[in-house]
């Protein structure tokens, strides 16, 4: 006796067969949160320069949003601890003419803020020499660890690549001490109302957002909360475009 399908299962049968280039192609309006992994990259074999711009040529955005500032936006220039840009990403805006916005604060407030937090460390390393040796293990630690985790791309994009960054910015929060941490929160804060900004202001666009394995998390949170039905989880593309790879 063969059952009918239910059409929960029927869906699922039908995605199976469907080709992979279908699977993976997402629709007009939606929102993707991409975590790149900056000097990680070239260290994590699942997830190379070549893996990210397979994943930004399957989305194929309208408008792309960038952990860069505005002047490096504009002039294409080298970007120190996010090596992607000009491996990759400068070259890939330009063949693809999407529409880009920076993310990270740019002229004044950017110097504001980076001298702030500048200061903060140093006054750490005048005051708690121990500390900040711990926070430099710590971080070397925390790569070290997620390497080891990460087996297959979507991995790096997942709650427990976030649950584990989330410890690391808590722990160098609570040494570094609250004039750092007001910093952070500005900083985060400043990137997250241009990414959420720039998703309500395009209805009907897709839009792509690209920060880091260490704000991933943070700014898809912040994405959601206007425009929940947009967004697409980013682990869950990661391995939707590697099976279609593979």
């Amino acid at each position: 006796m063969i059952l009918p399908l239910s059409p929960l299962a029927f869906a699922a049968a039908f995605v199976a067969v469907l080709p992979a280039h279908a699977q993976t192609t997402p629709r007009a309006d939606d929102v993707l949160v991409l975590g790149a992994l900056h000097d990680l990259h070239a260290r994590e074999e699942s997830f190379g320069y070549d893996r990210l711009h397979r994943l930004l040529e399957a989305f194929r955005p309208d408008v792309v949003v960038l952990e860069v500032r505005p002047d490096e936006l504009a002039g294409r220039t080298d970007t120190p601890g996010r090596p992607e840009y000009p491996r990759m990403v400068w070259r890939w805006l330009d063949e693809s003419r999407v529409e880009a916005v920076a993310m990270e604060p740019g002229g004044a407030r950017f110097a504001e803020l980076a001298g702030a937090a500048a200061a903060a460390f140093a006054a750490l390393g005048r005051n708690d020499p121990q500390g900040a040796a711990a926070l430099t293990a710590f971080d070397e630690a925390l790569e070290t660890a997620l390497l080891a985790y990460w087996r297959h791309p979507s991995q790096t994009q997942d709650a427990t690549t976030a649950r584990m960054v989330d410890s690391h910015v808590a722990l160098r929060a609570a040494i570094v001490g609250p004039a750092f941490a007001k910093v952070q929160s500005a900083w985060d804060d400043g990137m997250a109302e241009v990414a959420t900004r720039t998703v309500q202001s395009r209805p009907g666009k897709r839009v792509l957002v690209i920060g880091s394995y260490r704000n991933r998390g943070q700014l898809e949170d912040a994405v959601r909360k206007v425009a929940a039905a947009r967004i697409v989880p980013s682990s869950a593309w990661v391995t939707r475009v590697a099976g279609a790879d593979d």
